[in-house]
């Protein structure tokens, strides 16, 4: 079984920012012992606290690259019975896609989950709730 990390640099990387991903990574991933470290933006982390302090949790810390969400924008795919769920690294990307889907920003639920988190539940068990989750990378849309 592949490392999270050669899993990731397989599989997720390319999937999420393949303008980012070049042909120098996809050559390192042939070295099973290479790390990758993941290092979050602190105004993300900011934010992040921030919307964790609106939903209860009272913590001064946030480990890991924040990730964020709102139920408002999950997408029924045709002919599927599940959601896609779009997962944004910024906080002001998803409440752009929240005014662009005619949602009011300050009434919706935004959920902050760690990357980490997500990628770490999608590789060890098949049916993760994160399985319909799409990343949606720095300035994307959805």
């Amino acid at each position: 079984m592949p490392s999270i990390c050669t899993w990731f640099i397989e599989d997720v990387l390319p999937s999420v920012a393949p303008d980012k991903f070049t042909g120098y990574v996809r050559d390192a991933v042939t070295d099973r012992h290479m790390y990758i470290r993941l290092v979050p933006d602190m105004s993300e982390v900011k934010n992040a606290l921030k919307e964790r302090k609106k939903a209860g949790f009272h913590s001064d810390n946030f480990s890991g690259v924040p990730v964020f969400q709102s139920d408002a924008l999950n997408t029924k795919v045709d002919g599927s019975s599940s959601n896609l769920r779009p997962a944004f690294f910024t906080k002001a990307d998803l409440e752009k896609a929240l005014r662009d889907k005619k949602r009011d920003t300050d009434s919706e639920i935004i959920q902050v989950t760690a990357l980490e988190v997500i990628i770490q539940e999608m590789k060890d068990c098949t049916m993760s709730k994160w399985n319909d989750v799409v990343l949606v990378p720095p300035g994307g849309k959805f």
